[in-house]
């Protein structure tokens, strides 16, 4: 990485920012209901349910012998 003598790293710089448009758009495409939040991702499964999915977590069924 290559800082300058203020100690700003443009590389680290420009991919911190890339990293939080990223995630802004997937949590916009969330709240329009055109993608599908991660479930282990809490922050997406808040905006979820937010924008009104009914978040329903799988139960495990035994079957009868």
């Amino acid at each position: 990485m290559i800082t300058n003598d203020d100690g700003y790293n443009a590389e680290a710089n420009a991919y911190g920012c890339w990293k939080l448009a990223i995630r802004s758009m997937r949590l916009d495409e969330i709240r329009a209901g055109r993608a599908t939040p991660r479930t282990d991702d809490a922050e997406e499964m808040e905006v979820a349910r937010e924008a009104g999915f009914q978040i329903v977590q799988a139960e495990v069924h035994r079957r009868s012998a």
